[in-house]
């Protein structure tokens, strides 16, 4: 008949090289993920300061963030009268490195979309990898 059995060392042979492909995955997942993390995290900032740049121009208001350092988090908030929009704290492994350019750690932006101080957020994460994140005065946004 033609019907052929595989032999043991057959299959085990071909567990071991799926074995092994599997950590060499999982290895390389864990050792990119803090990069992975702190490119996630700059981009949440960046779309949450266009969020605050478009209440800002639809609502006639400056609304804009504010970085809170030390917690490790920042809101989306109005101006006039600081109402929370949003909050948000960053993942565990991802650090503000520093605010430049922005007094009291805030971004606001006009009812024309730019900004009321132009500066840089600079984050960091566990593996002392960087990502800048600048605004210009126009309200352009830019993630270095």
């Amino acid at each position: 008949m033609g019907f052929k059995a595989l032999t043991l060392v057959e299959i085990l042979i071909t567990v071991s090289i799926i074995i092994i492909l599997s950590l060499i995955g999982v290895l390389g997942y864990t050792n990119f993920r803090p990069y992975f993390y702190l490119v996630g995290t700059s981009r949440e900032i960046v779309a949450d300061l266009r969020l605050s740049q478009q209440l800002s121009v639809g609502g006639q208001e400056e609304c804009g963030i504010c970085f809170l350092i030390n917690e490790n988090s920042y809101q989306v908030l109005k101006y006039n009268n600081h109402i929370i929009i949003k909050e948000k704290e960053l993942p565990g492994e991802i650090f503000f490195d520093r605010v430049e350019g922005l007094s009291e750690n805030c971004v606001f932006f006009n009812s024309f979309g730019a900004v009321l101080e132009s500066g840089s957020i600079v984050l960091t994460n566990i593996k002392s990898e960087k990502k800048t994140i600048e605004v210009k005065p126009s309200g352009f946004l830019k993630i270095e």
